[in-house]
């Protein structure tokens, strides 16, 4: 992520920001593209979506869904902004195991703390990422504020 910033993000030293896996079978690029709808993506694309809603102006649209108070979609254009400086900043790397992944993945989350991860480990900015993705959930829905 060098030259570019999450807002209000401290990522570790070595700019790890996220750990996932995989055992669908999809992309692993398809955690950090906007083909994939914010209302039924993954964590980090909601996450990152979030943060970066008023420097990228991006515009939240309206879900059928509102069963966990974070549900919001961005408009197509907002998505294209978003994957364009998901493409340009960030770095995503895949490593084939022949393990357990979510196991692997746990251990990674716990040792590494990548601040994107919400789960797993006492992450001391989950409230801000929360926080950031419940503002555009409400933007989306406003007769549920």
């Amino acid at each position: 992520m060098e030259g570019f910033s999450l807002p209000g993000l401290m990522p570790a030293d070595d700019g790890l920001i996220y750990i996932g896996h995989n055992v669908t079978g999809a992309s692993h690029i398809d955690h950090f593209t906007g083909a994939l709808n914010a209302n039924r993506s993954t964590s980090p694309l909601r996450s990152l979506g979030a943060l970066l809603q008023r420097e990228l102006a991006l515009e939240v649209a309206p879900t059928n869904i509102w069963n966990d108070g974070f549900s919001f979609a961005f408009t197509a254009d907002s998505e294209a902004r978003l994957s364009d400086w998901m493409a340009k900043a960030l770095h995503v790397a895949q490593l084939p195991l022949a393990c357990d992944t979510a196991q692997a993945r746990s251990l990674l989350v716990r040792q590494l703390e990548p601040p994107l991860n919400l789960a797993g480990w006492r992450n001391p900015q989950r409230s801000h990422i929360l926080s950031a993705r419940r503002a555009c959930a409400y933007g989306a829905h406003p007769d549920f504020t």
